[in-house]
């Protein structure tokens, strides 16, 4: 119950997806991004609490009215917001308005889902390629990664689709970002502890589709250590050590991008050539950071 109570926060929050790190780096410069996080991570939290008010008094009124144990009513993912919850929707008084707006809000929470995910990827393939071919073409890139995740999205549409998406969630959603972040450890330990086998119905997992399920979640993982020793070989340095440590600097074109900006702890890294790619458009009041490669105004 702990370790899925975890995967479930470190998930809605965005935590070691990149997706907070992608949307921090729109804002102004010297924006306050303590508060920002104290904010963000008590509304998350808090949200996740009512939501868990809110969908257990429905499973509660359920099992009241059908005289059985809330248990039985109960399920857990996809079951619970297309069965269950739907089935629990209609045993309430203007039933169809409670429905309409319950699949307007799962829409809703997909649509704002996509948008984070899709705009980290797309920032980290313009800022990482960071020519000015692919700045000027962001919206193709954005658009072929919608529709390659639009491809890659159909099978889970098919018949099987529904164990497609519990192998998924399981393993590639929940189970990686227990791994990525470290300060779970213990909730790790508990996790491989109590671990069974996942089933759907009667249906048991053969095991060759546990060992798919795994390395879905090893291969969100495996990148982190392959890049890095990339970067490292990749360093200038005749030793390992000097490879390391010019791996870990800054770029040295990194620095803000406005002159009253370059002061104290950013003084060293002023760069005449770091300029903003588009410097009409830069207010003083407005804008921060221009990283080269990345889509000018951050």
């Amino acid at each position: 119950v702990w370790g899925d109570a975890a995967s479930q926060i470190f998930y809605s929050l965005g935590c070691a997806w990149g997706g907070l790190i992608t949307m921090a780096s729109y804002n102004k410069f010297h924006n306050n991004c303590y508060r920002d996080s104290i904010i963000i991570s008590i509304t998350n939290c808090a949200t996740s609490v009512y939501a868990g008010f809110v969908i257990f008094s429905i499973l509660g009124f359920m099992a009241n009215h059908l005289k059985v144990d809330v248990s039985q009513v109960a399920d857990h993912g996809p079951g619970l917001a297309f069965v269950a919850y739907p089935e629990a929707l209609t045993l309430l008084p203007i039933s169809p308005l409670w429905s309409i707006l319950f699949f307007f809000m799962l829409i809703l929470l997909g649509l704002g889902t996509q948008f984070c995910l899709l705009e980290t990827l797309v920032t980290a393939i313009v800022d990482e390629i960071g020519n000015d071919w692919i700045i000027r073409w962001k919206t193709c890139v954005t658009l072929g990664v919608a529709v390659v995740g639009f491809l890659l999205g159909i099978p889970l549409t098919t018949q099987a689709g529904i164990y497609w998406l519990l192998l998924m969630d399981n393993y590639a959603a929940s189970f990686s970002l227990v791994i990525i972040s470290c300060i779970m450890c213990f909730i790790l330990i508990f996790t491989v502890i109590q671990y069974q086998p996942i089933s759907y119905n009667d249906y048991v997992y053969p095991g060759w589709a546990i060992s798919l399920g795994f390395l879905m979640a090893l291969s969100s993982v495996v990148c982190i250590p392959l890049y890095a020793a990339f970067k490292i070989w990749s360093s200038e340095g005749d030793t390992f050590l000097q490879r390391l440590k010019n791996a870990v600097k800054p770029n040295k074109d990194w620095g803000p991008a406005l002159p009253e900006h370059r002061t104290g702890r950013y003084a060293k890294s002023d760069c005449p050539e770091a300029q903003p790619l588009n410097p009409d458009k830069h207010k003083k009041e407005e804008i921060g950071l221009t990283i080269q490669g990345s889509n000018g105004q951050l």
